[in-house]
């Protein structure tokens, strides 16, 4: 396996990843600063809507894309990608229409506290063109297009951060800003992404590579699905018993936390083409080494992220926003579990009938999540959310990997990672719960990085003596 290219793939996507996530936080003070807690639940209202309705309407044509780009070569491969592109934008404009018809009967049928003007125009199109977004960046990454990739980013990020400024801090539109903002940079984007796959790939369109794309990615669906559905519900529940205020003060933890989603999903972005070559033949130590890799870069930025948001959350943040610090310590633990699930549902993936699997693993996933976050949200309120979500997450992952290690040839050290994720998530909670001085917080966390980079150097050298 070629790690170097791995990680030079990895650092790019990651730097990308983390850019657009350290932009975000920069304008935090500024968003928190104009926006009240209950306009910032409304923008976080709107972007749970849009993520699930985005993932939707791409019906997982990532995965047939991931699935078929090598298998078929580069030339067919390029009329897959065409193809796949043409549906989802069809998909894409029927979308919107399907979305406002929808928003405008839905407003004026019911008492809602989001009305059809404008905000359901905002949801149409941030969903529409977000789905289009994911499908061509990953484009780009399978096909190794890292200069296209790079400049989209950087332009979609200065973009959005200049048009949010201007329509919040300039105009003084509050949430309507920044929704106006997040608008017209996806679908700049957007546009600029489906040109530069047009022009170099064509708009050829197959009815059989279609089809069989939908026969890998539409039983995916329902696990995309379910997956948002489960991240979603604990602020849907938040909404029911605390109301939208409460629900900005908790999509701020979950910004932060991603941080580490983002730049963990960019590093698997670099990894998955390689993975499903590097399966077809022999394995060698590599292999192994990196899912260690990977799980122990999660648990050391959780750790290290932790402090400094913290610290960031104190000092630069009104205090009415304070109140997310109770829950910070349970999503970066979230964070890390899903290192451990999405390394798992990459092996799920080599096995058609263990689709099916992922599907039903998940869906009980979600239903946890319901039974769990009904409970815990009323009774210990934000508190509660986060941790029926990682109840669910955690289940989840051990059930993929029991099936992984039934069913599949290959599989990681488990036991191993689940012992690291449980210190690191005693670390994370001594930090969050026991530790209040910051020197203090500080002082421990580089000692504890401080060793485990030592036991990951360790490792490492054992891999390359046997590899």
């Amino acid at each position: 396996m070629n790690l170097k290219k791995i990680f030079s793939f990895s650092a790019v996507y990651a730097l990308l990843a983390g850019l657009e996530k350290a932009a975000m936080l920069l304008l935090l003070p500024i968003i928190t600063t104009h926006l009240t807690t209950f306009q910032y639940g409304v923008v976080s209202t709107i972007v749970m809507i849009t993520s699930f309705l985005a993932s939707l309407i791409a019906l997982s044509l990532h995965g047939a894309l991931f699935r078929y780009y090598h298998r078929y070569g580069e030339r067919i491969g390029k009329v897959l990608i065409s193809t796949l592109l043409i549906f989802l934008i069809s998909l894409s404009f029927i979308s919107i229409v399907l979305i406002i018809v929808f928003g405008w009967f839905y407003s004026f049928s019911y008492e809602t506290e989001l009305p059809f003007t404008p905000y359901w125009f905002f949801i149409s199109i941030i969903s529409a063109s977000s789905a289009i977004i994911s499908f061509t960046f990953n484009v780009f990454k399978i096909t190794e297009n890292r200069n296209v990739l790079v400049k989209l980013s950087v332009f979609k990020l200065l973009l959005i951060t200049a048009l949010i400024v201007f329509f919040i801090v300039g105009m003084g539109l509050a949430d309507i800003g920044y929704l106006w903002g997040m608008s017209i940079s996806v679908t700049v984007i957007a546009f600029m992404s489906v040109m530069n796959i047009f022009i170099k790939y064509g708009m050829k369109f197959e009815i059989r590579i279609l089809k069989k794309s939908l026969t890998y990615s539409l039983p995916i669906v329902p696990i995309s699905i379910s997956n948002i559905l489960s991240n979603l519900i604990d602020r849907f529940y938040i909404i029911q018993y605390l109301g939208v205020a409460s629900v900005g003060v908790y999509y701020l933890g979950i910004q932060i936390t991603s941080i580490i989603l983002m730049i963990m999903q960019a590093i698997n972005s670099a990894y998955t083409p390689m993975f499903f070559r590097q399966v077809r033949g022999e394995l060698d130590k590599m292999f192994y080494f990196y899912s260690e890799l990977y799980i122990s870069v999660s648990l050391l930025l959780s750790v290290l992220i932790y402090i400094i948001s913290s610290a960031f959350i104190n000092n630069y943040l009104p205090q009415e926003y304070s109140d997310v610090l109770k829950v910070l310590p349970i999503f970066f633990i979230i964070a890390t579990v899903n290192s451990l699930y999405v390394l798992n549902t990459n092996l799920l993936s080599l096995r058609r009938n263990l689709v099916k699997v992922k599907t039903y693993i998940v869906t009980i996933g979600l239903f946890i999540n319901i039974s769990f976050g009904w409970y815990f949200t009323s009774s210990l309120g934000m508190l509660g959310a986060a941790l029926s979500s990682l109840i669910s997450c955690l289940v989840i992952v051990l059930l993929f990997m029991y099936f992984n290690n039934r069913n599949n040839n290959i599989f990681y050290s488990n036991y191993k990672h689940l012992f690291l994720l449980g210190v690191n998530s005693a670390v994370l909670l001594m930090l969050g719960y026991f530790f209040s001085n910051f020197a203090l917080k500080l002082f421990f966390s580089l000692f504890y990085s401080l060793c485990f980079l030592s036991y990951l150097y360790i490792n490492y050298k054992k891999s390359i003596n046997e590899g």
